[in-house]
This record gives structure tokens, C-alpha cells and sequence, in this order.
């Protein structure tokens, strides 16, 4: 079977634009039936204020990676509950 995805990217990107990880999302779940996804294994984390290296100031990182556990918490229930 094929991993979930957690795809981020961000408007004030100068080094990736923002259109490539949204064209990567878009592929994925057009093909989603032949690659045995659910829409809701893909996820396009998108921001607007971050930069290439993620988000500044004080909890900013602590925020991304509390999301990035959140999303893989996720994925693991709901693999536990599919057997």
C-alpha cells in the first residue's frame, strides 16, 4: 500500500515555489484510486507567511512539528483500526 503524504509549502517560499507542491498533490489524488489512497491520506499543508525553512519566532517550529505529529498520530490510528 502507499504511505500517506503530509505535502507542506509556502506563498513566501523563494527558493521552492509553491505551485510545484500543489501540482505534486493534485497528481496524487487524481491517480488516488490506482495508487489505493483516500483523499484524506493526502494533505497539502499550505502557508502563507513561512519562508524555505519553515516558520520564524518564538514557537514557530514547535507548531510545525506538533502538526507533523498530529498528521502521523493520525495515520497510525487509523492503520491500528483497519485490522
Amino acid at each position: 500500500s502507499t504511505p500517506a503524504f503530509l505535502v507542506s509549502c509556502s506563498l513566501s517560499d523563494m527558493r521552492v515555489g509553491y505551485w510545484g507542491p500543489a501540482k505534486f498533490v493534485a497528481k496524487i489524488r487524481e491517480n488516488e484510486s490506482q495508487m489505493n489512497l483516500r483523499s484524506s491520506d493526502v494533505l497539502l499543508n499550505w502557508s502563507a507567511d513561512e519562508g524555505h525553512f519553515g516558520s520564524g519566532g518564538r514557537y514557530g517550529r514547535l507548531e510545525e512539528q506538533a502538526f507533523e505529529l498530529s498528521f502521523l498520530c493520525r495515520m497510525i490510528e487509523k492503520s491500528i483500526t483497519a485490522f
